[in-house]
């Protein structure tokens, strides 16, 4: 077995514009994710709760043209929707040089969101474009240890353009973001390795009859709850940046510090496992994975919830381990979510499938900062029970779904 295979990457001929598109995205949003809310502090007069519900408004106005996107990338295919949503992304970054008030702000933040939802609708299409026979799964491996590799990288400039620039340097950062949004835009129109998009066909023969609208997906019962399973995911991995910081210093005692290194070894791990992982399930179906994932996601947020009752010298092991068992759920997820969705159903209506799966993780990131400080309210203890129990209950819906048996070549 060549090094190549033994690593779980797939076959990158033809494709590296592909992925210096994906490399130099991710940068991007490194550069600036860690920094969203300093900067409208620093750059602007709004205070922080004006920019918090500004925000949040801005994706609630986006959520209602999810369902449009998935009719486009049916329309248009993949990598037109990619670089429409590049494009507005960085439309949007260059409007954040001019916020002003909170109107501006929700206008901006809306083309930020509007852009991101495109690309998330068409990417894991796009990486179906990109696969040979059999190598899909390892492609949305490869994308996430890019996507995370990118954000470490841009994360790392960021602050050093912060340190040594301040209110400036925050700007430099919103204008490289954009710049880099439009980089990704540009390769992936460029790359001419890309065969002429055509859905690929489903394993699962059509159960929707000629009502093929978006009525007919949201009565395809296992698929809805497939989204009801991602959506208690994207509450799990939502915790890792909304939960853990104040948990760690609030409520365990801990430095600050802490969290971020904690962060840190999230993202090495990934960067360093994930094609490995990918591989070493890939003849494993999908929905098996699924379910491990939810069992692996349960034990590491309870073993998080105990370490408030736990003696300070086990709280940072603690933590430590929790946070590798985190990661490995995550590592099992993502890739299994992307290709049982594109494998499963059917070439006219893939776009339709994957527009209901991003206004799952939209409801998903809209409800996780409302539900984590109302159970935070409540206890340290609660949010880590809630999620846990909801894995639970994710690992139950996932038993009942009737998909076929999808996984890698044997």
């Amino acid at each position: 077995m060549s090094l190549r295979h033994r690593l779980g990457l797939p076959a990158a001929g033809g494709r590296r514009t592909l992925l210096a598109a994906m490399l130099v995205d991710s940068m991007g949003s490194g550069l600036f994710l860690p920094f969203t809310v300093v900067y409208f502090l620093q750059t602007t007069s709004l205070g922080l709760p004006t920019i918090g519900a500004a925000l949040s408004l801005a994706e609630l106005a986006t959520m209602a043209g999810l369902p449009i996107y998935g009719r486009l990338l049916d329309r248009l295919g993949p990598r037109a929707l990619v670089v429409i949503g590049n494009s507005v992304s960085a439309l949007g970054f260059v409007g954040f040089l001019a916020v002003h008030n909170q109107a501006e702000l929700v206008l901006f933040a809306a083309l930020v969101d509007c852009g991101s939802g495109l690309f998330w609708t068409a990417n894991p299409a796009l990486l179906s474009l990109a696969a040979d026979p059999g190598e899909r799964s390892l492609w949305f491996g490869l994308s996430r240890v890019l996507r995370n590799g990118g954000i470490g990288l841009g994360a790392l400039a960021a602050a050093a353009l912060v340190t040594v620039g301040g209110s400036q340097g925050l700007r430099l950062i919103a204008l490289a973001n954009a710049a880099s949004f439009m980089a990704a835009a540009v390769l992936v129109g460029w790359w001419r390795w890309a065969p002429p998009w055509r859905a690929p066909q489903a394993l699962a023969p059509p159960r929707m009859g000629r009502r093929s609208g978006y009525m007919a997906v949201v009565r395809d019962r296992s698929f809805m709850r497939l989204m009801a399973a991602n959506l208690v995911f994207v509450l799990c991995g939502d915790s890792l940046t909304l939960l853990l910081a104040v948990y760690v210093s609030r409520d365990l005692g801990e430095p600050l510090v802490l969290a971020g290194a904690l962060f840190a070894a999230n993202t090495a791990l990934v960067v360093l496992l994930q094609t490995t992982v990918t591989r070493l399930v890939d003849r494993v179906a999908r929905t098996r994975i699924l379910r491990w994932a939810a069992v692996v996601w349960g034990v590491s947020l309870l073993l998080l919830g105990a370490l408030s009752a736990a003696p300070p010298a086990l709280v940072v092991p603690g933590l430590l381990v929790a946070i590798a068992i985190f990661t490995v759920a995550e590592m099992l997820e993502s890739p299994a979510m992307s290709d049982l969705i594109v494998s499963t159903h059917s070439g006219s209506t893939l776009g339709r499938y994957l527009g209901v799966h991003q206004v799952s993780w939209a409801l998903g990131a809209a409800s996780a900062p409302i539900l984590f400080t109302w159970l935070l309210g409540r206890g340290p203890l609660w949010p880590w029970l809630v999620l846990t129990g909801s894995c639970l209950a994710a690992m139950l819906v996932l038993k009942r779904l009737d998909f076929p048996r999808v996984a890698g070549p044997a």
